[in-house]
């Protein structure tokens, strides 16, 4: 196997390794788990799909071992530090995204020296994919959270006041005369943003979608975020105001399931929807063009 795929997979290993406890224990991140085996399913299929690039430039030397040395020493340079302080403050983020970030840079040196720029940018967006796991920095992520949050509760005491029900909005609370409640808390909803936008980022891979169509599929991906999150408030609020706050209670998770299901099902038939005509069979033609093709 080439030294250069190792040292690859050694240091995103490393971090998936250090992104673990954000994943157990971030309200947000849970999906983490299962990115890792996506983006390398992902990242294998690309380097199946060029194989005239690959041929090719396993023959040419494009970068010299030692490239692949100094590459690996600067990493260890720089991320022990960054280990250190994350051991210190597991909280702090930015150690994290920047240790991130250096992974990302040195991932797609590597692949430009040892094979050649168009290779590497190929790859861009499966690693992009692959970031999707790295936490948002604290203040944006509490930042949009607040703004999505109060949209939800407006949007939903709008549609309780079309419908002919006196409910007021409280903060990020809806009441129904003395009956109280706290949306922030009982549709936890909001955490599907980053979930959703991981999901809209497969989908746009695995359909090989264009940059603009992924893009349109990120903000199909808000907009999901945005109404279904109003939808499951509604339906929780409702729940609440009419059978009470342990119905609301029990059927919560069922109905926060069901909204992230809806969700992602909307995404992929918004993706399917945004491929050329007949995109399927030129794909498969194309995988079977270019198998022909690759060395055996």
């Amino acid at each position: 196997m080439n030294l250069v795929f190792v040292a690859i997979a050694l240091i995103w290993l490393q971090l998936f390794w250090t992104l673990v406890p954000t994943w157990r224990f971030a309200e947000y991140y849970g999906y983490g788990w299962f990115v890792p085996l996506l983006a390398a399913g992902l990242a294998w299929r690309r380097w199946r799909m060029l194989p005239e690039i690959t041929a090719e430039s396993a023959n040419n030397s494009l970068a010299p071992k030692r490239w692949l040395v100094w590459s690996m020493i600067l990493a260890a340079l720089l991320i022990a530090p960054l280990r250190l302080i994350s051991i210190a403050d597991p909280a702090w983020r930015p150690p994290l995204i920047l240790h991130a970030l250096i992974v990302l840079a040195i991932t797609h040196f590597l692949l430009w020296q040892q094979f050649g720029r168009k290779l590497s940018l190929s790859f861009l967006l499966v690693t992009v994919f692959a970031m999707t796991v790295v936490p948002y920095p604290y203040q944006f992520e509490q930042l949009f959270i607040h703004k999505l949050t109060g949209s939800v509760v407006s949007l939903t005491c709008e549609v309780f006041l079309l419908s002919g029900r006196p409910v007021e909005m409280l903060g990020e609370r809806l009441a129904l005369g003395n009956n109280i409640v706290e949306v922030s808390e009982g549709c936890s909803g909001i955490r599907s943003f980053q979930s959703l936008i991981m999901v809209a980022l497969f989908f746009g891979e695995l359909l090989f979608l264009s940059i603009p169509r992924r893009l349109l599929l990120l903000l199909v991906a808000g907009g999901c975020a945005l109404g279904i999150n109003t939808l499951r408030a509604l339906t929780l609020a409702e729940i609440h105001f009419t059978k009470g706050r342990e119905m609301a209670d029990y059927y919560h998770d069922l109905i926060g399931n069901s909204a992230f299901a809806l969700s992602a099902f909307i995404l992929f038939i918004a993706a399917r929807l945004l491929l050329p005509s007949l995109p399927l069979g030129r794909l498969v033609i194309r995988q079977s063009v270019a198998n022909s093709n690759s060395p055996h």
